[in-house]
């Protein structure tokens, strides 16, 4: 005997997000700023309810200020595409942050076949989950047209889950517009699936030796010998300047966009100002004048005033940049290179600042709050919770039983 139930309120259709209530009256669903209304359509005719539904879509489209139709039928990858760009164009986010948009986005179009003639309603959640294990363990494919190494297999965690996210947001937009009814991208695996993510592991900092580095330094600025006076001195000026610009970033902790962008006002004393350069939400910080780092701007700040007399210029002024390069990488690979060590890259030193403050007994807030970091400590604790093996080996020899 068949159990008796409710009856059901509502009765899908074979066309999308068209729905029928038990009295027979159509009613369109949509996403109206994240959240799902029903409209009613005011027709007992299917024919009539379908018309209907492409005029109410229309409506939603001119309030939202897309660029393309709404109904499910006629949305395609493509125009959600368009419109992805648009929204994250018009937000205040730092360049940097938009150019990783773009290429997320040109990843995810480069290693999913056709994606851009797709219409969102045809992707399955198998497709999502198949394309991201794909992109995991193949990669992208890329090579410049420079690289003399073979296209890198797989993708690094940090490019896969960005373009993933970059597949949620359009999707989301099409449950937004109505073109879809949930994000499949946001579901639960399906059966024999993993997590859509790649774990990101944050890789181990390997510094030299605290003699090492400094003889990295002196390394970086020492100029060849030549018996050419005038080629000597006009190297030794370049590769000053590349030491100068390689032992701030050491002794304060800065970014390379940051150290291009130090004045000579920057120095208030006791502290240095550095500016925030990550994003456009970034905030100048206070750093605490240590004795290296106080010695260097002592003598960057003569070496500039030396320089003004010769050429007959007044001396330079607070608002003039403090450092005379924006980037050394050629200078501290060539020094590596001859000291025999694995390459450094700028942002090595930053790590080394960070190494060294937890070295001698400063607390990992603290160096957090020089850093420029927002989160009390965590990432200095999980990037830098290690010691180098000199330290470690002068520690140990403090335990005694």
């Amino acid at each position: 005997m068949p159990s008796r139930g409710k009856p059901r309120v509502w009765a899908t259709t074979n066309v999308e997000n068209l729905l029928r209530h038990k009295g027979g009256t159509y009613y369109g669903r949509f996403r109206v700023r994240g959240k799902r209304k029903l409209i009613c359509l005011n027709t007992n005719v299917f024919s009539v309810a379908k018309l209907r539904l492409h005029d109410e879509a229309g409506k939603i489209h001119q309030e939202r200020g897309s660029s393309f139709a709404v109904e499910s039928g006629d949305v395609t990858m493509a125009d959600l595409c368009k419109t992805y760009i648009e929204r994250f164009e018009s937000l205040e986010i730092s360049p940097a942050s938009r150019r990783d948009r773009h290429v997320s986005l040109k990843r995810l179009i480069r290693t999913w076949p056709d994606f851009l003639q797709l219409q969102p309603k045809a992707i399955t959640a198998q497709q999502c989950w198949g394309w991201a294990n794909r992109l995991k363990n193949e990669g992208s494919g890329f090579r410049p047209n420079h690289a003399t190494k073979p296209a890198r297999k797989g993708a690094s965690g940090s490019a896969v889950n960005r373009a993933i996210t970059a597949l949620q947001q359009l999707l989301d937009i099409a449950v937004e517009v109505g073109a879809v009814h949930a994000n499949v991208a946001r579901h639960k695996p399906p059966a024999g699936y993993g997590r859509l993510r790649k774990k990101s592991e944050i890789k181990p900092v390997h510094l030299p030796p605290h003699e090492a580095m400094q003889r990295l330094f002196d390394e970086i600025e020492r100029p060849e010998k030549s018996d050419d006076k005038w080629v000597v001195e006009v190297q030794r000026t370049h590769r000053l300047d590349a030491g100068e610009f390689c032992r701030f970033m050491a002794y304060c902790g800065a970014r390379r966009s940051e150290a291009g962008g130090a004045m000579m006002g920057d120095d208030r004393g006791g502290y240095l100002i550095v500016h925030g350069t990550k994003s456009l939400k970034s905030v100048d910080r206070v750093v605490p004048m240590n004795p290296s780092l106080r010695t260097l701007l002592t003598a960057i700040r003569a070496r500039r005033e030396r320089e003004a007399a010769l050429q007959g210029r007044p001396k330079p002024g607070p608002a003039e940049p403090l450092l005379k390069v924006k980037e050394a990488q050629k200078s501290i690979d060539r020094a590596c290179t001859s000291l025999g060590l694995a390459r450094l890259t700028h942002h090595d030193f930053r790590h080394l600042f960070a190494t060294r403050c937890l070295e001698v007994g400063v607390d990992p807030k603290t160096v957090a709050e020089w850093l420029g970091h927002s989160d009390g400590g965590v990432l200095v604790l999980r990037t830098y919770g290690h010691v180098r093996p000199d330290h470690a080996a002068a520690a140990a020899a403090k335990v005694v039983f």
